[in-house]
């Protein structure tokens, strides 16, 4: 038996549950006529595991039990992981996707919200409706501050209207002796 073989040989006895406290890879022992490894039960050297130790070595058996329970652990750990892993990049997907829904809607939400605030403003200060693209604002009350200065700019002063009895509307008033030559002919012709 080779180094790499007992070694191999002790790894698949741990694998397999047997308890492996004192077992080595020592070299084999040549037999006598120095053909091959001695197999005589006389032959086994002190390092080596021998079964009759087992009642005698109570915790070796506790240690291994625990040992394995960890690895059964890890494994279901492992396991979980994996699944966890492959589940993960849609997931991922998923979670863009509501990020995504989640901007789009926020958008939604203060485009109305500024179209809400125009629409008030615009009622409030009587502004016609073409005018509702220069009511801009972060807030409300930025809303309500512009539409009243674009109120008063609709509404403020405007030029005098003319007035009709000046100029080519009516006939300038008469001199008080043409207003007298008038009554006297009224009053003489009756």
């Amino acid at each position: 038996m080779s180094d790499t073989t007992a070694t191999t040989a002790a790894a698949s006895t741990l694998a397999n549950g047997a308890e492996a406290v004192g077992v080595t890879s020592s070299p084999p022992t040549a037999a006598p006529g120095g053909t091959g490894p001695d197999t005589s039960a006389d032959a086994l050297p002190a390092e080596q595991h021998d079964p009759a130790d087992d009642d005698q070595d109570e915790g070796g058996t506790d240690e291994l039990t625990r040992w394995k329970r960890r690895a059964r652990d890890w494994e279901r750990r492992a396991k979980r992981n994996s699944d966890l892993a492959t589940r993960y990049p849609d997931l991922e997907a998923r979670a863009r996707s509501l990020e995504e829904q989640y901007e789009e809607a926020l958008g939604a939400r203060t485009r109305a919200e500024a179209d809400l605030w125009r629409e008030r403003a615009a009622r409030a200060h009587g502004i016609p409706d073409d005018l509702l693209e220069f009511l801009t604002g972060s807030s409300e009350d930025e809303v309500m501050q512009r539409a009243e200065r674009i109120a008063a700019k609709i509404t403020g002063p405007r030029r005098p209207l003319p007035d009709p009895t000046q100029g080519g509307g009516a006939s300038a008033p008469a001199s008080p002796a043409d207003i007298f030559a008038q009554f006297a002919r009224e009053r003489l012709h009756r």
